[in-house]
């Protein structure tokens, strides 16, 4: 409905499929005035009809028999708790909360660039599950249409038909598919492969830009990253186990290790800094029990902790799969170092199991694993009553969307909205250190960042992309492409 405009660092929310909005005076219903005459690519007019279909599939999921749309993106609008979406009219949509919400927090859900609106009528037709789709089928309202698409790349032309006559600039795209933050993207780049390119190797930065041809925009990146124990099955189901484990791995070793592959930042605890709630500096965090470097008496405190859940040296506990993505050196590494961790402390073995994307989100989604590198939940709305209960909450019926254990804590539960209530900041700091103690007694997983810094390269023949070093906030912030042009010499 709405966009980022990522030609500025403020990364503005611009209107996009909506020419404008608005809220009431109780902040409790939003309405969205769609632009008349916007097409899909198959020549259908978008109405307000498919915007309502697309979102109360990923609004309400359980709605439906076979299927929703579950993205990343999900839990913004499902927090938000939308109750209705209404159509009074082709053009007009409007959501209507159980109570009030802040003009941020849906602003944050009807610009994210994962809410795609999709036609009403393809949705039928595949019963919501878009996956099964050609996408050179699935009609989208972009400024490109999808032509090809292949197991190494995908090609989309300008499409003549797009509600802004003055867009796009360019009449092709052609997406490669590279292991993220890998050295076959700096070489894609430095080879001229490439004119563009995000998730470049943190460590390649510098050199590529000894060359004057390539700019860089730094991408700060609010994203709380926790290391999954499946708890669903021994010993991981023994909240003993977990804390063990919590207290013997390093997390800013972990992330000191891979900051050639990707820059994490070692901050906050359980929430974000600079949130109004309780936090902890990096320095504070170095001292704290479960984040900072094992101490002799953590890793006695781990071992005593295996013996009252009656796995004392580790005996009883079966090898533990240790699972990761093979597309990327990253994943490997982290694992590396906590199957040392695991065997050097806790006398615990573990097989490191490395597989392509699609077999790991299956796994990870069959819960067919042990320990897993890293589970995300982004801070599009930066309050933990957001992200917190996007990791370890039930939304519209199941669990949210980085719930991957459908984890159903009812104390859990009121703590987050008993925070999610109060206004009061001094209340707010007192709830969100219970919060935080209480996610440190239950670990029901192990914390690790709370942030990340991505690489946005580019070669000087971009044009109308974020000036040179340029930082800017925000979450998987992508482009359309409508606003950029190729000057080549």
């Amino acid at each position: 409905l709405l966009r980022k405009d990522t030609r500025t660092p403020d990364v503005t929310i611009v209107p996009d499929l909506a020419h404008s909005w608005s809220a009431n005076d109780n902040l409790d219903t939003y309405t969205f005035n769609l632009r008349e005459g916007v097409q899909f690519h198959n020549g259908a007019e978008l109405t307000s009809n498919d915007v309502k279909r697309t979102l109360e599939r990923v609004i309400f999921p359980d709605r439906f028999e076979t299927t929703g749309l579950r993205s990343a993106y999900q839990a913004i609008f499902q927090t938000a708790k939308v109750s209705e979406i209404n159509t009074p009219d082709d053009y007009t949509v409007e959501l209507v909360m159980e109570e009030p919400r802040s003009v941020g927090w849906v602003m944050a859900g009807a610009s994210e660039q994962g809410v795609k609106i999709s036609q009403a009528s393809v949705l039928d037709q595949y019963d919501g599950n878009l996956r099964d789709a050609d996408p050179t089928e699935v009609s989208g309202t972009g400024p490109f249409i999808t032509v090809e698409r292949t197991d190494d790349y995908v090609v989309q032309e300008a499409n003549p038909n797009y509600w802004n006559p003055n867009a796009p600039y360019i009449d092709k795209i052609q997406h490669i598919w590279l292991p993220l933050m890998t050295p076959q993207i700096t070489a894609a780049l430095a080879a001229n492969r490439v004119d563009w390119s995000m998730f470049v190797p943190p460590g390649d930065v510098p050199t590529l830009l000894e060359d004057p041809q390539f700019k860089v925009a730094i991408h700060l990146r609010p994203t709380y990253h926790l290391i999954p124990l499946n708890l669903t099955r021994p010993p991981f189901d023994d909240v003993r186990v977990r804390k063990a484990v919590a207290l013997v791995f390093d997390q800013e070793a972990l992330i000191e290790a891979g900051s050639q592959v990707q820059a994490l930042l070692f901050a906050g605890g359980w929430f974000g800094e600079g949130q109004g709630v309780y936090s902890l500096s990096t320095e504070q965090l170095r001292k704290e029990k479960y984040w900072r470097s094992p101490t002799p008496e953590d890793i006695a405190e781990a071992q005593q902790l295996l013996v009252e859940a009656g796995y004392p040296n580790g005996e009883g506990i079966p090898t533990l799969d240790l699972l990761g993505r093979a597309d990327g050196p990253w994943w490997e590494l982290v694992l590396v170092l906590e199957q040392a961790w695991l065997k050097q402390h806790l006398n615990i073995d573990s097989e490191i199991r490395l597989a392509e994307v699609s077999v790991v989100g299956d796994d990870v989604r069959g819960l067919r694993f042990d320990i897993y590198p890293e589970v995300n939940s982004s801070m599009r709305v930066p309050t933990p009553e957001y992200y917190i209960k996007n990791a370890f909450g039930q939304c519209g019926g199941g669990p949210c969307n980085a719930n991957i254990f459908n984890y159903n804590d009812p104390k859990l539960d009121m703590m987050i909205r008993e925070l999610e209530l109060e206004f009061d900041p001094d209340r707010r700091m007192t709830l969100s250190k219970e919060l935080s103690d209480y996610l440190t007694q239950e670990m029901i997983m192990v914390p690790w960042d709370t942030g990340e810094i991505t690489y946005h390269m580019y070669n000087d023949e971009v044009k109308g992309y974020m000036p040179h070093n340029t930082e800017f906030r925000g979450v998987y912030i992508t482009n359309k492409w409508d606003h950029v042009w190729l000057d080549r010499r």
